[in-house]
């Protein structure tokens, strides 16, 4: 063999292990990774598109309140998925499905510029939401799996005052 050869050999053997020796004595990062969840045992879940949303009410002149004490109804629908009535919904059983918020009265408070108007939140069946309180949703259509109510800016009986309005609702949905 040629010196050239062997020196080559030497120092790939050399690099080999002194290469193991280094990695032997190095430190790798650590890190840990969290998860959490829940199994639940419920009928159903709220559908993640029906989670958080956004009605756009549009603009609502004064007069309109002045003159019926209300403006145009929108329509909010919540979607349930996962639903099993099999096991967990026997025939007869309802939802109660809660609205949270803060009252002005017994309708949902706004808040922003404007004043002298509330949220009204009624089902398809001109039944009025209350914040805080559970609502009978009925039973639901196995086919449609949707809860439908109309929202609805109305007077509360003090001064109006033009301007923007907001509100954020919570809900919730129990079974029984």
């Amino acid at each position: 063999m040629s010196q050239k050869k062997v020196c080559l050999i030497v120092l790939l053997l050399a690099g080999g292990l002194l290469g193991g020796k280094a990695m032997a004595n190095s430190r790798w990062d650590q890190g840990e990774v969290t998860m959490n969840g829940a199994v639940l045992d419920s009928a159903c879940a709220i559908d993640m598109s029906s989670r958080d949303q956004t009605v756009e009410m549009g603009n609502l002149p004064v007069s309109l309140i002045e003159q019926g004490g209300e403006g145009d109804s929108y329509p909010l629908s919540i979607r349930l998925t996962d639903c099993d009535f099999s096991t967990k919904m026997p025939e007869g059983s309802y939802f109660l499905f809660t609205f949270g918020g803060s009252a002005d009265e017994a309708d949902f408070a706004l808040k922003g510029e404007a004043s002298g108007i509330a949220l009204r939140i009624e089902d398809n069946h001109a039944k009025k939401a209350s914040p805080g309180v559970p609502m009978i949703a009925g039973r639901i259509d196995a086919k449609t799996m949707l809860l439908s109510y109309r929202l609805r800016i109305v007077s509360n009986h003090r001064e109006l005052q033009a301007g923007s309005y907001y509100a954020t609702i919570p809900f919730k949905i129990d079974y029984y």
